[in-house]
């Protein structure tokens, strides 16, 4: 059912026919109900508040269930033709932005143009209780529709900032850009005359074609089929009215795209409908794509006013994205100094300087695009690789292996003559490439120098050989930190190292010294130490163990340094006291190392077990079996040995033969079964 409201085409009222409507005002509430809608129609700025407004003063003056705002676009309204619901008040009437076929369910009233061209339909069930009021109500909605598209300047500014304010206050509950790209195309549709907004995201394939890929829309009724077949479309030069935008860097406003050649229709099919898009930029202003609405499902027309929501949404995509890439890469700079503060503290438990490389390394490949990592050091003025790892670490083994380094040319020639951290997009196309490395040679290099006591030690390199990668600068940055810690960690393992082989030469200088008391054991020391690692390495022992039994050999007889001369040089027989002085060496010795805070329990043990016997009958706590400490175990055997096959001036040297049947012989007696038969697998010395 179809009212005529004016025709808009201006003329003078006929005073018998008002009179004769409001002598139809039979209830006074009526009057204040089109009163207030009246006076809230003038206050609305938008097309979108001007519908709003209008369907719940239509509501007020039915009494119905239901009021809706539909838009049109024609001369004439025919039965049975779709118009898009933008706004609806009341229960049960149709869902907003739903297609509404117009049937004899529901009055409407039509909102007409100056000219005659109706805008919108003011729509009530046609069951509603009154009518009376709704003519002059759409009358007046008609005038605040136009209104509203037009706008004054300050209105203009005003619904500028409104739609920017809903635009970011809509985008705020995003957490990802996916959110955010999303949020806006539906609030594109709420907050303009639209069935259909569009995301393009400009880029371009591997042959340098630039394309728009829509990665996002949203629709209203029959537009969501449209929608879901379109997304990941590409439009190429010069189809797509989005191209416009892109080469204008402005939005664009096209009234009726079936008259336009470039408008490319997603459903095949030419339509009158119009079009706005705008520039979609990044935080920095550069335009990455196209935000865009169109009345192809519905008909209808889009106002400046829905211009000015489409740049208000693209601006506020832009700040929002911004907003979570800061907040992404904020999170990513945390994470990498949360791994440099955790690396730094697994360095510092390291001692040996390949650990700390593969550490450094394995944390670094983790955080980048790079594929390997090597430790290269210097050495003899060539280059040597210590370890690599990742996923090509035997080719980048062999890259440069032992080739000589020449100031300026290749990665650590370069470091030479300039020391600092290199990084190289492509090694095939790099200017100081070394030619020895041109075959099988990495594409993407970094590489940080580590330098000790002022000189080159070598490089921490990151490389990739399935092609070239992006470094970006925080990833530069990063390493270059780690490769500091790494330096610093490396100058102290280095130190340490140098403090142990000092110890060790301390060690083994105290050892040799009382050979040069006692003449019949020269040799004693190296041959006593040799043959016990042996047997320490053939049982598995760990480093940490041999190195304790390789000092606990060094210092085993240490205590002997405080028995007199008349004593430990007597040729022949002890006499009971003087069995008893000798006897005191491994106690002395254990005091006298325990002054020695760096000299570690096992080796201290050693010095004081190693006369022990398996049966308990040793000395000098009479311990037998397992309760001896295992590394003492060891050493009895290597040191009878030794004994056993030195010459002395009581007695002849023994074959090994020999030897190794008398230590067969005590398994069980004097020794510990299970090491007498390993020992008896060794090769002779």
């Amino acid at each position: 059912m179809l009212h005529r409201s004016r025709s808009r085409v201006r003329r003078r009222r006929d005073p018998a026919v008002e009179k004769s409507a409001f002598a139809q005002v039979v209830d006074g509430l009526a009057q204040g109900a089109l009163l207030v809608g009246l006076h809230s129609l003038r206050e609305a700025t938008t097309p979108h508040e001007v519908a709003d407004r209008l369907a719940e003063g239509a509501l007020r003056l039915s009494c119905g269930r239901w009021s809706a705002v539909a838009l049109w676009d024609g001369v004439e309204v025919k039965e049975g033709e779709l118009a898009r619901v933008v706004a609806v008040a009341g229960e049960g009437g149709p869902r907003k932005g739903a297609l509404l076929g117009l049937g004899a369910d529901h009055a409407r009233w039509p909102l007409c143009s100056v000219g005659g061209r109706v805008l919108a339909l003011l729509l009530v069930p046609a069951s509603a209780p009154r009518t009376w009021g709704l003519d002059l109500l759409a009358e007046s909605g008609a005038d605040a529709l136009e209104r509203a598209r037009a706008g004054s300047p300050g209105q203009q500014a005003k619904v500028r900032l409104e739609a920017a304010a809903r635009a970011h206050e809509a985008l705020r509950p995003a957490n990802t850009v996916r959110d955010v790209h999303q949020l806006a195309l539906e609030e594109g549709l709420r907050q303009t005359m639209a069935s259909m907004t569009m995301l393009l995201v400009r880029g371009w394939d591997e042959a340098g074609t630039e394309y728009l890929e829509i990665t996002g829309a949203a629709g209203t009724g029959g537009a969501s089929e449209v929608v879901a077949r379109s997304l990941g479309r590409r439009l190429l030069r010069p189809a797509g009215l989005a191209w416009r935008v892109v080469d204008s860097g402005a939005p664009v406003y096209v009234p009726d795209v079936a008259a336009e050649a470039d408008t490319v229709f997603l459903t095949g099919e030419p339509v009158r409908a119009a079009y706005v898009g705008v520039p979609l930029t990044d935080a920095l202003g550069e335009l990455i794509g196209v935000l865009s609405a169109n009345t192809a499902a519905a008909g209808g027309d889009l106002v400046e006013m829905d211009r000015y929501t489409l740049e208000a949404l693209a601006q506020a995509v832009g700040a929002a994205v911004g907003r979570l890439e800061a907040l992404a890469l904020t999170r990513v700079e945390a994470e990498r100094y949360r791994r440099v503060a955790e690396l730094s503290g697994r360095l510092e438990t390291l001692n040996d300087p390949e650990d700390i490389a593969r550490e450094a390394l394995e944390a670094m490949l983790g955080l980048t695009q790079l594929e390997s990592g090597m430790l290269a050091v210097v050495g003899g003025g060539r280059l040597h690789h210590r370890l690599a790892v990742g996923q090509y670490s035997r080719a980048f083994a062999r890259v440069g292996q032992g080739a000589p380094l020449k100031p300026g040319e290749g990665l650590l020639g370069s470091m030479l003559a300039e020391p600092h951290l290199f990084h190289v997009p492509d090694y095939l196309t790099w200017s100081r490439a070394a030619q020895h490395v041109a075959d099988g040679a990495p594409r993407t290099l970094l590489a940080a120098p580590l330098y000790r006591k002022n000189a080159l030690y070598g490089a921490l390199i990151l490389g990739s050989f399935s092609g070239p990668v992006t470094v970006r600068p925080e990833d530069v940055r990063f390493f270059e930190a780690v490769a500091r810690r790494v330096e610093r960690a490396l100058e102290r393992a280095l130190h340490l190292d140098e403090l142990r082989q000092n110890h060790e030469a301390v060690l083994r200088a105290i050892g040799l010294t009382l050979e040069y008391r006692d003449y019949e054991t020269k040799g004693h020391i190296d041959r006593v130490t040799t043959l016990a690692l042996r047997l320490g390495r053939s049982l598995n022992l760990s480093e940490d163990e041999i190195k304790h039994l390789r000092w606990g050999s060094y210092l085993h007889d240490v205590g002997k340094i405080a028995i007199p001369d008349a004593v430990l040089l007597k040729p022949g027989h002890f006499t009971p006291d003087e069995w008893e002085i000798m006897k005191s060496h491994v106690l002395t010795g254990v005091a006298l190392l325990s002054a020695l805070d760096f000299i570690p329990m096992p080796v201290l043990e050693i010095v004081r077990h190693h006369h022990e016997r398996w049966n308990g009958r040793g000395y000098p706590n009479g311990q037998a079996g397992d309760d001896i400490p295992l590394l003492a175990r060891i050493f009895q055997i290597a040191d009878v040995y030794d004994a056993l096959t030195s010459e002395r001036p009581y007695k002849p040297a023994w074959s090994h033969a020999e030897a190794l049947a008398e230590i067969v012989a005590e398994s069980g007696r004097g020794f510990d079964p299970t090491l007498v038969a390993a020992f008896a697998r060794l090769p002779p010395p």
